[in-house]
């Protein structure tokens, strides 16, 4: 599916952001480290639209970044 975005929409286009929201849900979900680099775009494209009111606009963004810390928790033990 985010292959089929990105043909439709420029690839840092909030429509991206918000598919990314859900592949890295999955990705959590089954301890996927690659949700590391869905989480990074998602954030990217959520300031570049919101600037400094990304995490009033998308409160998950917090949630989200909190992961990233976990799986380099993970990694590093």
């Amino acid at each position: 599916m985010l292959q089929i975005l990105e043909k439709l929409y420029d690839t840092d286009d909030i429509v991206i952001a918000y598919e990314l929201v859900k592949l890295s849900s999955i990705q959590l979900s089954l301890d996927d480290s690659t949700a590391a680099e869905s989480i990074n775009r998602i954030d990217d494209i959520f300031s570049r639209y919101y600037g400094l009111h990304a995490d009033l606009v998308f409160p998950d963004l917090q949630y989200l970044r909190k992961e990233i810390e976990k799986f380099s928790v993970k990694a590093i033990q």
